[in-house]
């Protein structure tokens, strides 16, 4: 009997290739590609990598039914076109694990969060009745036109919404890491991920747009332009982005021990206030002072903020005391994160050079601490409201 179907449709449907099915050839290889390469990768954050290589390989299979579909081979692969389906409910664990692993190298998968995986299995079970019918019954089931009632938009809604939840949670990590890092560090460059962010953004983008699609009833074969083709590449070049930047990902909080890494989780817990964070620290105005003491002869009289890779660790074996004293000095007592204590006193030595030298603004930037001139100019702006070559035009 899958013999006959199979014969049946390729006979009448010869594989309908156009533009569409290219690219989406195109995305599928690049899928595969990306996915063993990161999956062999040994360098950076490798944990992270393995759930990276599974999220890829996840939308390689999205991907294959998107294919399947368009060009109607669907009907000979019914049974891989069914469970495949169901991968999009992978998609948001997946980009979740995948960035709590890389801004939180030190936390592990544990079996109960395989729980995360229970709506992909329900979708598969779900399927078990339809596939006891006889191969033609199951086929000619499927090629029914769906009821446009909200019956037939409840499963794809669920899958939307689940990796919609998904990609918002990923984004309150990726804001709990940028307020961690800003804690321990003078130079956010490739620690800030901002890349990931940006892919967050685009995948909860495409989210909302195929939602849209969904709950309006919006027919996108009938809307001028293809806009299925480029909802297809937009797709992809998410795919070959997040793929990329995970290849050129290096170990965020590389140099610093594992101690370290495990109480940046527990320095911003969303249920716990400020003052809870340093609730057990034996700081007292008599620390505070001998801390502000040092801190000023370090400052003022050692310029230690020219040192270019200057973090919370270095500057509290300086002061003598530890990191964690340090940042409740300067988070209490300056209300100032380590990244803002650090900069401000880079652009001060900035602004004096702009009005007192004729040094090239990259210079400048190179002797007082900073790594290029963009992070300059940014941190400059935020600062003093104005870009260096604005200053330095008003205070000559």
């Amino acid at each position: 009997v899958t013999d006959d179907i199979e014969n049946k449709y390729r006979t009448e449907n010869s594989m309908l290739l156009d533009l569409n099915s290219g690219i989406l050839i195109i995305g599928f290889a690049q899928g595969i590609f990306l996915a063993v390469s990161i999956g062999l990768h040994k360098q950076g954050p490798v944990k992270a990598n393995r759930f990276l290589a599974l999220l890829l390989l996840a939308f390689t299979v999205a991907l294959s039914v998107h294919f399947l579909s368009v060009t109607q081979l669907w009907k000979i692969y019914f049974l891989y076109y069914i469970l495949a389906s169901s991968v999009m409910f992978m998609f948001g664990p997946l980009i979740y694990f995948y960035v709590r692993q890389l801004t939180l190298p030190q936390t592990n998968f544990s079996q109960g969060q395989l729980t995360h995986f229970i709506p992909v299995t329900m979708n598969l079970i779900l399927f078990f009745p339809l596939l006891q019918l006889p191969n033609l019954e199951i086929v000619a089931s499927l090629d029914k036109p769906l009821d446009s009632g909200a019956g037939s938009l409840l499963l794809p809604i669920l899958k939307v919404s689940s990796v919609s939840i998904y990609t918002l949670l990923s984004l309150r990590l990726w804001f709990l890491h940028f307020q961690r890092i800003r804690q321990h560090f003078s130079d956010l460059d490739k620690k800030s991920l901002l890349w990931l962010r940006n892919l967050l953004v685009g995948f909860l983008s495409f989210e909302i747009i195929f939602a849209g699609t969904l709950i309006f009833g919006i027919d996108l074969s009938q809307i001028p332009g293809e806009i299925d083709t480029l909802l297809s590449v937009i797709l992809i070049l998410l795919i070959f982005m997040t793929g990329f930047h995970g290849l050129q990902q290096p170990e965020i909080f590389r140099g610093l021990s594992s101690a370290e890494t495990v109480t940046f989780k527990a320095e911003i817990e969303p249920t716990r206030i400020v003052d809870e964070k340093y609730k057990s620290s034996n700081l007292n105005e008599q620390d505070n002072r001998i801390i502000d003491a040092a801190l000023k002869k370090l400052v003022l009289q050692d310029k230690v903020f020219f040192e270019r890779f200057l973090d919370l660790r270095m500057l509290a074996e300086k002061v003598k005391v530890t990191p964690h004293q340090l940042s409740q000095y300067l988070n209490e007592v300056m209300k100032l994160s380590f990244y803002d204590f650090i900069n401000q006193h880079r652009v001060e030595a900035a602004k004096i050079s702009l009005c007192n030298s004729r040094q090239a603004i990259l210079d400048i930037a190179l002797i007082v601490g900073f790594n290029n001139k963009a992070t300059f100019n940014k941190s400059f702006k935020k600062y003093t409201g104005m870009t260096p070559s604005q200053y330095r035009s008003e205070n000559q």
